[in-house]
């Protein structure tokens, strides 16, 4: 006897027949066809016997339905198509007949909590480890997933939305095969959970179609796509990438993208329009989990977004460094930097100096408390440096108390490790993610291009400082950057100054 007949007789509250049904040898095909005088014999209890007929009736009448709503389009499990021809064949019909299909698949899900028991044939031949616990924790909300021992609807559907990414990623067809897979991973790593809930096959002798939450997630991001290109059809535009299904592919591709994918760079850049960098940085990051990894440095919108240079600043600041670090000899404003300006490279010098050259003013906090950071302050926001890694999250901690006290957060952030005499490490810290640079120049270079990528602001503290590399050696001088700091300008003034005399 089939799991699927005990699971019935259990969900009906006819459990104390299962013996029974089990000593008579009855099969799926007798179970739902057999007739009255049949049940009789099994079921001697006219109470009972009448509950068996109605749920029986309820149960026969949803397959019929969701069978009729197909077209009869209903083939064996067991032909490899099967699952994406019914996709195609729903999603082209009328709006009228894709709500009917809405309709019937959510009656369908009532019968979720029927557990259908994998087959011997899937898990000899189809079944393959997908390791469910590796793939949540590529991110955070994968991760949240793995510390709970039940799940809530919005689990679920989080967890549908993780794995259909990853399988769309691959291909746009879904075979039967892999949603039975998955869905057998799930009970594997929640124990609460039923195989049904997420995915029940479509059977020719049962008259059933497929459904369950992991067929339902596929169905709805497929329906998105081929509206989307029946639009771009009825409006007669250009298809192009930013505009078309391929488009939408590419960026359910991102969502689960790994680093060694040699599409990574090209798939960035053809969805740059239609990657919603609204969201907050921590969602977008969730979002593109492909951000956490080193790779993610080198996906920057930046040239695409300021129409600047990528190698701007590599090229202009070793020019302008050592005017930056005369006018701090001749203006005193560092002393103790100045005392080993034979000792580290000018490049990192001036950096370390740029802070101290320019006058702080009050900044907009998050509250009413007034503040106006000193040029130490300003320093330290600038380029946060601790003398080796293990002070890091300490200061950190300490950093984020003193933003929350004037109602601000931590925005992206320039860390150097080491001596002012021996920087070793240097890293561009957004959240919990940290990205290794080789040298203070490259830090603050990548740390700028994701000021504009993630449409981040400034430190509040350090605003100035980046102010004055957006204007004077980025160029970046249009009015929705432009900021009024009456010091930046003298500065600047006085370092062209110098360099006209040189």
């Amino acid at each position: 006897m089939s799991d699927l007949i005990e699971d019935l007789l259990r969900k009906w509250g006819l459990s104390q027949y299962i013996e029974k049904f089990k000593d008579e040898q009855v099969d799926e095909q007798a179970f739902l066809h057999m007739p009255d005088s049949m049940i009789k014999e099994l079921i001697p209890s006219v109470g009972h016997r009448f509950s068996f007929l109605t749920n029986r009736k309820i149960f026969l009448e949803s397959i019929n339905e969701t069978s009729s709503v197909a077209n009869n389009s209903i083939v064996d499990t067991n032909i490899e198509e099967s699952e994406n021809e019914i996709i195609n064949n729903v999603l082209t019909q009328q709006s009228e007949s894709e709500d009917n299909v809405s309709t019937v698949l959510s009656r369908t899900s009532e019968l979720d909590d029927i557990s259908i028991a994998s087959s011997s044939s899937m898990d000899t031949c189809f079944y393959r480890k997908k390791n469910l616990r590796n793939l949540l924790s590529e991110s955070g909300t994968g991760k949240k997933l793995l510390t709970q021992t039940r799940l809530t609807p919005s689990d679920r559907n989080n967890l549908c939305k993780i794995i259909i990414e990853k399988l769309l990623s691959k291909s746009i067809k879904i075979k039967t095969e892999e949603f039975q897979d998955w869905a057998t991973e799930i009970v594997n790593l929640f124990k609460y959970e039923k195989i049904s809930t997420y995915f029940v096959p479509s059977n020719a002798k049962l008259k059933r179609f497929a459904h369950g939450k992991l067929w339902d997630k596929y169905n709805n991001v497929k329906k998105l796509i081929i509206k989307h290109k029946k639009a771009c059809k009825e409006d007669n535009v250009e298809i192009t990438p930013e505009n078309n299904n391929d488009c939408e592919e590419a960026l359910i591709a991102l969502r689960a993208i790994q680093p060694e994918d040699i599409n990574i760079e090209k798939l960035w850049k053809e969805t740059f329009t239609r990657r919603n960098r609204g969201t907050s940085i921590r969602n977008y990051f969730e979002e593109y989990p492909i951000l956490k990894t080193a790779i993610g440095a080198t996906l920057i919108d930046f040239q695409l977004e300021t129409k600047t240079d990528t190698l701007t600043f590599q090229q202009k600041w070793p020019d302008i460094a050592p005017y930056i670090r005369l006018l701090a000899e001749k203006t005193e404003v560092c002393p103790t930097l100045c005392e080993v300006t034979n000792d580290v490279p000018v490049e990192t010098l001036s950096l370390l100096m740029l802070p101290y050259l320019l006058k702080p003013s009050n900044v907009k906090t998050g509250n009413k408390k007034r503040w106006k950071p000193s040029k130490i302050e300003t320093a330290e926001s600038f380029i946060f440096r601790v003398s080796n890694i293990a002070d890091l999250e300490p200061k950190l901690h300490k950093r984020k108390d003193k933003l929350e006290a004037y109602g601000l957060t931590l925005q992206p952030m320039v860390v150097a490790v080491g001596s002012i005499l021996n920087l070793t490490s240097f890293y561009v810290i957004i959240n919990d993610i940290k990205y290794t640079s080789t040298s203070l120049m490259n830090a603050i270079d990548l740390c700028f291009k994701i000021f504009f990528a993630l449409d981040a602001t400034y430190p509040a503290d350090s605003e100035i400082v980046w102010y004055f590399l957006q204007q004077y050696i980025y160029g970046i001088t249009n009015k929705k950057y432009h900021r009024n700091f009456i010091s930046v300008e003298t500065t600047w003034h006085d370092v062209e100054q110098l360099m006209l005399t040189r």
